[in-house]
């Protein structure tokens, strides 16, 4: 096919060989982890990841000679257990790669719980010093049932003035 960039092939779930396997036991070594491994098609390599005094990290690599192979080695060891641990398996990935998963799934649950307390979370402000969590509370509780009510501080524990209070609908904030 014609050349495309790296970043416009993708990364295919689909296409890989490194399998990466996590919750080993401490006392797995290689040769065990390659035992392990073999089960589910060629092997040609398997590493357990040490720290720098040579202990276990408990996690490891194993690379595969067929794409086939490294899916149903992550199918099969995904939730195994072995010596007493339930096992994780996955496409091994670059440390950028996994990183831009995990902040996408940040930005998704937390854009997930702006959605969920939009219009239900009020910002009070002028807020005597002396006013607490409990009293801010007590103060706006006949409007409905609050999730949440905080007067906020700062690191020394001294009101800002400021607070939010939470309640569990749109119609109890509004009235509140």
């Amino acid at each position: 096919g014609p050349f495309l960039k790296r970043l416009d092939r993708g990364a295919s779930d689909s296409k890989f060989t490194n399998v990466f396997v996590k919750n080993l036991a401490e006392d797995v070594d290689d040769a065990a982890l390659m035992k392990l491994a073999e089960e589910y098609g060629e092997c040609i390599s398997a590493v357990i990841m040490r720290d720098d005094k040579g202990k276990s990290k408990c996690f490891g690599f194993i690379n595969y000679a067929d794409t086939d192979a490294a899916g149903k080695a992550v199918e099969a060891l995904t939730g195994k257990e072995v010596a007493g641990k339930s096992l994780y398996a996955g496409r091994a990935q670059k440390k950028a790669e996994r990183e831009a998963m995990l902040r996408s799934q940040f930005e998704e649950k937390r854009a997930e719980r702006l959605q969920k307390y939009q219009g239900m979370n009020l910002y009070i402000k002028n807020l005597h010093d002396e006013v607490t969590d409990d009293m801010l509370r007590e103060e706006f509780a006949p409007f409905g049932s609050i999730t949440s009510a905080k007067v906020m501080a700062d690191d020394k524990g001294k009101s800002k003035g400021f607070g939010f209070v939470c309640y569990t609908s749109h119609e109890e904030a509004t009235r509140a």
